[in-house]
């Protein structure tokens, strides 16, 4: 669809731009709320349990996604005023409204999960030997950094504000999967219903494959800003996979 400029039989076929962006939102909300109930499934690990999960990994997965892409961007054109100011008012929008939402639904899940078993694992993570990481990482990086810096990024058109935001989500974004991830599994149902206490340390093989992925989705940035026309009036480049 980058390229339908160069081809006529391509022009005629625009309309599959809004098509195949509409199917990727579709499966990718999709996804991440299949995942959730998977873990929503996990009767044994009464943090988990429930239809909650759905919802948060969503409002989780556009803010991330969000840091992302507003980091790549702001990298790859720093330069340009033009770019930097759009990128500024879009992303910093996203964060204030996703981040209020993000707070409202994590704030009824952990009041909800009070009168519940769930409470056996959440009350260490809100009160007890991980409640540091949340209220400082989670809740004053995450929500009161991040709010505070996009609307002073919206008012005062300030990319650096936005940057900062940025990287404040995705630090928060990271701390908070690791949280709800690993910090639930410590506190698990035996097969008689008791509370279970474990420990965990991520292993030499969970570290590689999250840099892994994390150099593929650079990769793939990388290689679609170089061979993709993103230019306006750019030509495509001659390799041969785009003939």
């Amino acid at each position: 669809m980058i390229r339908s400029e160069v081809s006529e039989r391509l022009k005629s076929l625009k309309i599959l731009e809004l098509i195949l962006a509409s199917l990727v939102l579709l499966v990718t909300v999709l996804v991440h709320s299949n995942l959730s109930q998977v873990y929503g499934t996990m009767i044994s690990v009464p943090g988990w349990f429930g239809a909650h999960l759905a919802p948060l990994f969503i409002a989780s997965a556009v803010l991330i996604g969000a840091s992302g892409q507003a980091i790549y961007i702001s990298l790859y054109k720093w330069r340009d005023a033009m770019v930097k100011s759009t990128t500024t008012i879009l992303y910093s929008w996203v964060y204030v409204l996703v981040t209020l939402l993000y707070t409202f639904l994590l704030g009824w899940v952990i009041i909800t999960l009070w009168y519940s078993m769930a409470w056996i694992s959440w009350s260490e993570i809100v009160r007890g030997a991980f409640a540091l990481e949340f209220w400082v990482v989670e809740v004053l990086v995450g929500v009161v950094v991040v709010l505070a810096l996009a609307i002073y990024a919206i008012a005062r058109r300030s990319f650096t504000a936005m940057i900062l935001a940025s990287i404040a989500v995705f630090l928060a974004g990271f701390a908070s999967k690791y949280s709800l991830i690993v910090y639930h599994q410590l506190i698990t149902l035996s097969p008689s219903s008791f509370p279970m206490r474990s420990n965990y340390t991520p292993g030499s093989d969970e570290i590689l494959i999250l840099v892994g992925a994390v150099i593929v989705y650079i990769a793939l940035l990388l290689v679609g800003t170089l061979i993709l026309p993103l230019e306006y009036g750019e030509k495509p480049r001659r390799l041969w996979i785009f003939r």
